[in-house]
């Protein structure tokens, strides 16, 4: 390894120290203490796995590859507009997939079941694109989640039970 390979790995390890610090504090900021501090290693459990999917789109560098101009030349101006909605997609598809679909304990309804930390990461990520869903608040004041969800564009439909814990049934408002 060269003396710049070995500055430039250091410099790379630096900056993503100080910018993982920066995120972590940002998100915890922005989830406020009362909801942060009695559940820490749960939302840290969140935080890291965001950062990783950040960490790595760094690490993926920006200027590997071909250029954007070329990319654009080669295959329309629109390419690579294109290819990240494809890829957003393709991600949204897959996030979606991955909640379990639950039935209320009296067989009314059967939706996606959404952790609140889930939704509130997801959304923030702009990737949550379910149209009803069953959200655990947790120990959540009803209010609250209901209000906040409504920042979201989703209104709440109704209460149900799974396993005896209650659960609100939430889907997009109408516009």
């Amino acid at each position: 390894m060269h003396d710049t390979d070995h500055l430039m790995d250091e410099g790379m390890r630096s900056f993503l120290t100080a910018r993982r610090e920066s995120y972590m504090s940002e998100r915890r900021r922005d989830v406020g203490d009362d909801e942060y501090n009695p559940s820490r290693a749960q939302w840290n459990a969140i935080f890291e796995s965001e950062w990783r999917v950040i960490e790595e789109r760094i690490r993926g560098g920006a200027n590997i590859g071909p250029t954007a101009t070329a990319l654009e030349a080669a295959y329309g101006e629109d390419y690579i507009d294109r290819v990240a909605a494809e890829a957003l997609d393709e991600e949204i598809r897959l996030v979606s997939s991955e909640f379990l679909t639950v039935t209320t304990d009296d067989g009314t309804v059967t939706l996606p079941y959404v952790h609140y930390e889930d939704f509130i990461s997801l959304s923030n990520q702009g990737i949550f694109r379910l149209d009803q869903f069953l959200l655990d608040r947790q120990r959540r004041w009803e209010k609250k989640v209901v209000s906040e969800l409504a920042t979201y564009g989703y209104q709440r439909i109704g209460l149900g039970t799974i396993d005896g814990e209650v659960v609100i049934q939430f889907g997009r408002a109408p516009l």
